[in-house]
């Protein structure tokens, strides 16, 4: 019986490596699996926000009033100019955007007719002179036969009479002779004022009737221009006429203007409750032009 039992336990000894192999797979096993959950883990967290804490200062904030509107030229600078005599246009003579002076020529209204009108007077006024004349003669002869006793004063007083009708009527020939060359010489359209031709309205060969509904060119002095902007009612207390403020246009970006307040409004629109203000702005390179949309800034109050 002794002899037996160490074989019994050298025939277990394998069995127990075994299972001890076993239980150290098994461990490596589960120690890889939690590993690779932990990375898994680590791999879906939200990166950390980075938050900056600055202390607070009380200040001051500064308020603007913008005022935009659209260029005009100044109070009777813009005119449209017209033919005072009615006719074809025979020739015109300048081109928008020509720069032309105080009384220089736009166009010719063809005068032909006029010529003719003209004509007409001075043979008038030469029968009328013809007719004076020859009652100037009459009116002597007369005279010196009342004095011989052979001519009756009735003879006499209808002479006189006569020369007196010749007279008035030589003086009304001049006249209208005079009113032909005037009408001849308002063939020409002259511009009223020194500007830019801002709109030709008609071409060569186009009728005008001589009144102000046919404007042939429109004329402005653009040395200068307003702004007219609209403000609302609660901000026209806070600027005056004489302030100066920088204007600034899309169209020139990067620059600024200086404008000047001439005029404010003394009325309120009641249905949109703005006043009409006028900065008046120079434009000596005449950059500026009628209808460009442009914008002014004035500071307003502190708050803090």
């Amino acid at each position: 019986m002794k002899e037996r039992e160490p074989r019994r336990l050298s025939g277990a000894r394998p069995i127990i490596w075994a299972a001890a192999l076993v239980a150290v797979a098994l461990g490596c096993a589960c120690s890889g699996k939690t590993g690779g959950d932990d990375e898994a883990a680590g791999d879906r967290r939200e990166p950390v926000a980075t938050v900056t804490v600055t202390k607070v200062v009380r200040g001051d904030i500064q308020s603007w009033l913008t005022i935009t509107g659209t260029v005009a030229a100044l109070p009777n600078r813009d005119v449209k100019v017209s033919a005072l005599v009615p006719g074809r246009i025979a020739k015109m003579l300048a081109a928008e955007g020509d720069r032309v002076r105080a009384g220089q020529v736009l166009a010719k209204i063809e005068d032909r007719p006029f010529l003719d009108q003209i004509q007409q007077a001075e043979a008038s006024v030469a029968q009328a002179k013809a007719n004076l004349e020859n009652a100037q003669l009459s009116l002597t002869r007369n005279e010196d036969l009342f004095k011989r006793g052979i001519a009756a004063r009735k003879d006499l007083e209808d002479a006189r009479t006569q020369a007196s009708v010749d007279q008035a009527a030589l003086q009304q020939a001049q006249v209208l002779l005079s009113l032909a060359q005037f009408q001849q010489s308002r063939t020409e359209v002259h511009s009223p004022l020194q500007g830019t031709v801002v709109k030709r309205f008609l071409s060569d060969g186009e009728r005008v009737d001589g009144t102000a509904a046919s404007a042939i060119y429109e004329v402005a002095d653009l040395r200068q221009v307003e702004l007219f902007g609209n403000v609302p009612a609660n901000y026209l207390g806070r600027i005056r006429a004489g302030q100066t403020l920088p204007v600034s246009s899309d169209a020139f970006p990067g620059k600024t203007l200086r404008g000047r307040i001439v005029a404010i409004s003394p009325a309120v629109d009641p249905a949109t409750n703005v006043g009409q203000v006028r900065i008046r702005i120079s434009n000596p390179q005449g950059q500026l032009r009628l209808g460009m949309f442009l914008s002014a800034a004035k500071p307003g109050r502190l708050s803090g």
